[in-house]
């Protein structure tokens, strides 16, 4: 005969594993949970800073392109102070984040038809940023027209029109 020792409940055994089961899966949960809202926080604060900083250098932006309008003719400088400011106010700030000072106000004048006379900004920091975009833009513009210039031994061939 078994003594009261040896007996084993194991209904209660069960019961009790099977609830160490649940309080396991629960607790995984739960670090998931924290895991996920960690990860979803950090995203938003990444993207909050990445606006924030495109705002930033699209502020800059617009200051830097309005002080060259005004060195400009005066007839032209409000029109285009007014088309500067409707570019920007339909940009989105992300755009701006990861480009260079010196880049943006490059593209924002030629969009806007603006020459630039470098030698006034030469002092400017951005502006040996844009005087070198400009100059790598102009280099893979020539190198893109010189890729579709028609052959010296076809010259009856038209030379392809490309769009965009």
């Amino acid at each position: 005969m078994p003594s009261d020792a040896a007996k084993v409940d194991h209904g209660l055994r069960f019961a009790r594993i099977a609830r160490a089961v649940r309080q396991t899966l629960a607790l995984e949960e739960k670090f998931e949970t924290e895991r996920r809202e960690r990860r979803e926080t950090a995203e938003a604060e990444r993207v909050d800073q990445i606006r924030q900083r495109g705002w930033k250098r699209k502020n800059q932006a617009g200051n830097i392109v309005e002080r060259i309008l005004d060195e400009g003719p005066e007839d032209d400088a409000e029109r285009l102070s007014d088309r500067l400011n409707e570019r920007l106010a339909d940009a989105d700030d992300g755009d701006f984040a990861d480009r260079s000072l010196g880049e943006i106000v490059a593209a924002i004048c030629r969009d806007l038809g603006v020459t630039i006379d470098w030698s006034l900004w030469e002092d400017e920091p951005w502006a040996l940023e844009a005087l070198a975009f400009e100059r790598r833009d102009d280099a893979a513009k020539a190198a893109a027209e010189d890729a579709h210039e028609p052959d010296a031994a076809a010259p009856n061939e038209p030379a392809l029109a490309l769009s965009g």
